[in-house]
């Protein structure tokens, strides 16, 4: 199942290269369908939202991804990018709490 899921994950971020965002987006959808437990899903589904400026999307997509797994700097990345846009990096800057 969770090979399944990767290769959608994958296409996607192939799509998302393209900036193809609508099939970047299935792709991410489902691959979390397969594999609702896979971050780097989540990731990836946070990057294109972050891309279309849905920024509060991409927020709670790149947080799901890092409870799911705190090692995906990806997800870190993407959300400080967006909290950034924001306005609000004061507010999420490595304060105690601000993964969840």
């Amino acid at each position: 199942m969770g090979n399944d899921a990767r290769f959608y994950v994958e296409r996607g971020n192939a799509w998302r290269g393209k900036r193809a965002f609508k099939r970047a987006m299935a792709d991410f959808n489902h691959a979390i369908i397969l594999d609702p437990k896979l971050a780097s899903a989540y990731a990836g589904r946070g990057s294109v939202e972050s891309d279309q400026g849905n920024l509060d999307a991409a927020i709670t997509d790149f947080t799901r991804a890092i409870k799911l797994d705190q090692k995906i700097v990806a997800a870190y990345l993407g959300r400080a990018h967006v909290e950034k846009a924001k306005g609000d990096l004061v507010r999420f800057h490595l304060r105690p709490g601000s993964l969840s």
